[in-house]
């Protein structure tokens, strides 16, 4: 005979047994608040756009966002250009070599704001939370990312651009001292 009870507990054990896991539950960090740095950050897991430093070129053009076009490609060179609005515009270049990606440059344009004080501000919330605290040197903070492929960011504001401008420059901590790759443009 059949017991009725059974059917009761059967469900509760099915249930009981698929809300566990050995696994730790992954918590998915909050994109930072404010159009421009979510437009431009758009995935908090990484230092910014899908980008870490060690990846390569093939990963890093599958990060392509939305309102990115690739402007220019060379093996160990990409060149990527955004717009977030008519007057907010990005370029993103990343530099590769035989380990990964090792150099990101970000430059924001703000077209329609006098100067970046407000996105420069936001970044540096972000990057303290997310990093620490920043050191301060000059016009530069600079934070040290952790990672299989260290890395540092230094942001400044361009004040002779005309209207706000930021540059971001990430790169691996060992890359002190030498010079970016020099790409020439066809005329």
């Amino acid at each position: 005979m059949f017991d009725k009870r059974l059917l009761l507990f059967i469900p509760a054990t099915l249930l009981l047994l698929a809300s566990c896991s050995n696994e730790e539950p992954q918590q998915q960090q909050a994109l930072p608040h404010g159009p421009v740095l979510a437009a431009i950050v758009q995935n908090a897991d990484s230092i910014f756009h899908g980008y870490y430093l060690g990846m390569t070129p093939r990963e890093a053009k599958a990060r392509k966002g939305s309102n990115d076009s690739l402007s220019m490609e060379e093996p160990l060179y990409q060149l990527y250009e955004g717009k977030i609005s008519d007057q907010k515009e990005y370029t993103l270049e990343c530099q590769f070599d035989e380990m990964g990606l090792f150099q990101l440059s970000l430059d924001v344009y703000l077209k329609d704001e006098n100067n970046a004080d407000s996105l420069f501000n936001d970044f540096t919330r972000y990057f303290n939370t997310k990093y620490g605290k920043a050191e301060f040197s000059g016009d530069v903070f600079t934070w040290e990312i952790p990672g299989k492929r260290p890395g540092r960011i230094e942001m400044l504001q361009e004040f002779d651009y005309g209207h706000g401008k930021l540059a971001l420059y990430i790169f691996d901590a060992n890359f002190e001292g030498q010079e970016p790759v020099e790409i020439l443009l066809p005329n």
